[in-house]
């Protein structure tokens, strides 16, 4: 195999010849080479030098460029944020070895030996107050996102370096990993001082996987560079076969080959032409070694998704069937046949927004799932509106204005001094005027923004930096509250049946968070009972349909202190509780839960 040039394992010797095996050299942005001097004889080295000169460095990797700082410095890392367009995301940190890890996180077993796995994925730890990063590169979060040299060419550098560097993507925003010398040079010539390179072709993109630990379970947030294309499920083998092209943001897609589904790595979001065709070379690259053709052809079931275009010129060239599947069923689904759940089950569905079947914006949903069809729906938070659409999205304190204006039964002064406060009065009164008139005010159950709107009764101000900021957050403020004296039981929700489901009235709940924006309560404790508030809820619901028994999916579920509530309160209930590990609960699961869903119609 290793002598014919036909074969794959040709190109993919691990022993490389000292003379003319892979080489590495350090290049400005212009193309030009970098001389050796300063006393540094390796490239390495050289990349070092520029490094502790706060410059940014563009590093070829296994899956393609990635974008380097020094950790410690404030100014760099505040120069590459600017310089990338990167928002407030937290940047991942590399550490030569675990004993620089511990000096910077706190860590439980399970995160060490993820660490030091052969993925070497990126860890989300807890960190330790006074570790010697500059306050740029974990913004507001309470974890690290630590990781290992994960291929030798980062452990040569790390030797040299010796301390945290910043590791991030390297890409434009909105675009896929530059993967060529001669792309990262044109498009990261303007962020990038200096370029690390080989050469080595890469294949194809991959990013690095992001995992976390929660009740000692590892749950993946973004699968990847060392765990795809692992197989994920395995089902009958008379099942069609089946192509699922997933959702809009982080995407990933999954085949369906003889009962046998593999998902292809984290794609991204598809918001750009480029990022589009790194999508349809994914599919047309994962099915070749595969050598798979799809029976059936699975869409998310929005009728504007950016992928419903491709699976219908696909299945022309197929003569395969398209079948859109709705975006919340397919993450309880993408659960329940990870853990392989037993069912009836109650399939919970929390997120920022999703296309409904009622033409809604979803995001709050229960779903109970049984042996065979498909899942029902049977309960949602009340909706409200979303005063400008993906604005609100953006902007919490649109969400908060429309949760105040359905509590006009109530007096609400705590709620009204927190918008006079947070909110220009001509903007609350344009709000009032487009949500009484209904322009451009889509209803939503959505619990991520439900997440937004008290995070601003919170304090949280401005706009939201990031996706999930917000919610990011107040998921903070609930964990700094973990010592202060509660004032107060967890906040109460009312149930009623509302156009055949199970309504779920979240204005008790805010009438309390008034009353204690009255008394002074501190933010970080009214974030933690309305997150205690969330865990007695779910259980409840599921009394409610005499099921024991929890499937979850969704982006609110990557919330660690939700999660921590919900398996406490599962033993006391006397619950099982399923969660996502393998596969993201966020919308990087959807691409098996849609895979999922068309083996049930074929069962059925």
């Amino acid at each position: 195999e290793y002598q014919d040039v036909e074969d794959r394992r040709f190109h993919a010797q691990p022993i490389g010849c000292p003379s003319c095996g892979p080489s590495m050299k350090v290049l400005f942005s212009d193309g030009s080479e970098l001389g050796f001097g300063h006393g540094f004889d390796t490239p390495a080295a050289q990349v070092a030098w520029v490094l502790a000169d706060g410059l940014i460095v563009a590093l070829l990797g296994v899956g393609g460029f990635q974008l380097l700082a020094d950790a410690s410095s404030e100014a760099a890392v505040r120069r590459l944020r600017q310089l990338k367009e990167r928002d407030a995301k937290p940047f991942a940190v590399m550490v030569p070895d675990m004993a620089a890890a511990e000096r910077l996180c706190r860590l439980s077993e399970e995160e060490k030996r993820l660490l030091a796995s052969p993925a070497a994925p990126i860890v989300l730890a807890r960190g330790r107050k006074g570790a010697d990063l500059a306050p740029s590169v974990c913004m507001f979060s309470r974890f690290v996102g630590i990781m290992l040299p994960s291929s030798p060419l980062h452990a040569l550098l790390m030797d040299v370096w010796g301390k945290p560097l910043v590791v991030t993507s390297g890409n434009l925003s909105g675009e896929p990993l530059c993967t060529s010398v001669e792309e990262g040079l044109e498009k990261l010539g303007r962020v990038a001082d200096v370029f690390f390179v080989h050469d080595r072709p890469v294949v194809r993109p991959v990013d690095d996987s992001v995992v976390r630990v929660t009740d000692g379970k590892a749950m993946m947030v973004r699968r990847a560079r060392g765990y795809a294309p692992r197989p994920v499920w395995r089902t009958s083998a008379a099942a069609p076969d089946v192509l699922a092209l997933g959702a809009g943001l982080k995407n990933t897609i999954c085949w369906l080959k003889r009962g046998v589904a593999v998902m292809s790595q984290h794609l991204g979001d598809l918001s750009s032409a480029a990022s589009l065709n790194a999508f349809e070379r994914t599919v047309e690259a994962l099915g070749r070694t595969l050598d798979a053709v799809p029976q059936v052809i699975a869409v998310d079931a929005h009728p504007d998704g950016p992928a419903l275009a491709l699976g219908r010129r696909l299945a022309r060239k197929w003569n395969a069937a398209v079948v859109p599947v709705q975006h919340h069923q397919a993450h309880v689904l993408a659960c329940a046949v990870e853990n392989e759940t037993p069912f009836p089950a109650l399939g919970i569905a929390w997120d920022g927004t999703g296309f409904g079947m009622d033409g809604t914006v979803w995001g709050g949903e229960f779903f109970v799932l049984e042996e065979e069809g498909e899942p029902r729906r049977v309960a949602r938070l009340r909706p409200f509106l979303l005063p400008g659409g993906d604005e609100a999205v953006r902007d919490p304190s649109r969400c908060a204005c429309s949760v105040a204006r359905q509590m006009m039964p109530w007096r609400t002064e705590g709620l009204d001094k927190r918008l006079e406060r947070g909110m220009p009065v001509r903007k609350r009164e344009v709000l009032e005027a487009m949500m009484a008139r209904n322009i451009h005010c889509p209803a939503t159950s959505s619990m991520g923004r439900l997440f937004d709107a008290v995070a601003f009764w919170c304090g949280f101000d401005g706009e939201a930096e990031c996706e999930g900021h917000a919610a990011m957050m107040l998921e903070s403020w609930a964990a700094e509250a973990s010592g202060e004296k509660m004032r107060g039981e967890a906040y109460e929700w009312v149930m009623h049946e509302e156009e055949g489901l199970l309504e779920l009235d979240w204005r008790p709940l805010m009438k309390s968070v008034d009353e204690d924006l009255l008394k002074g309560v501190s933010r970080s404790c009214i974030a933690r009972k309305f997150h205690e508030s969330l865990a007695n809820l779910a259980f409840d619901v599921a009394e409610r349909f005499c099921l024991d028994r929890l499937v979850l999916g969704g982006g609110c579920f990557q919330n660690a202190f939700l999660l921590e509530g919900l398996e406490g309160m599962a033993q006391s209930r006397k619950c099982q509780l399923a969660l996502p590990q393998r596969v993201p609960c966020n919308d990087g699961g959807i691409s098996l839960g849609q895979v999922a869903a068309v083996v049930r119609q074929w069962k059925g």
